[in-house]
């Protein structure tokens, strides 16, 4: 049975740069802050598996913190180059 009560808040910051194709150079590169808590995750993975216990059964937000999907810093990016040989070269 799914608990109506619970509480989570997520928070971000993205940035991204990014150089559209130019003399055959193409790159993304994007960076991602965030912070994510809840007082309730039973997901089935991580560091919670199925039923969660309450710390205090009398104060259930006392269960309030870091998530278990809480990514605090991503990078990710690419880069790409068209090499000028081979089928469809235009040179």
């Amino acid at each position: 049975m799914p608990n109506e009560n619970a509480i989570s808040n997520y928070n971000s910051l993205q940035s991204t740069i990014e150089q559209r194709p130019s003399h055959g150079l193409n790159y993304s590169f994007s960076y991602v802050w965030s912070h994510f808590m809840d007082d309730l995750d039973t997901a089935g993975w991580g560091s919670h598996f199925g039923n969660q216990n309450w710390q205090n059964a009398y104060n259930p937000a006392a269960n309030y913190g870091n998530s278990n999907f809480d990514v605090r810093n991503a990078f990710k990016g690419y880069i790409l180059y068209q090499l000028r040989f081979g089928r469809g070269d235009s040179s």
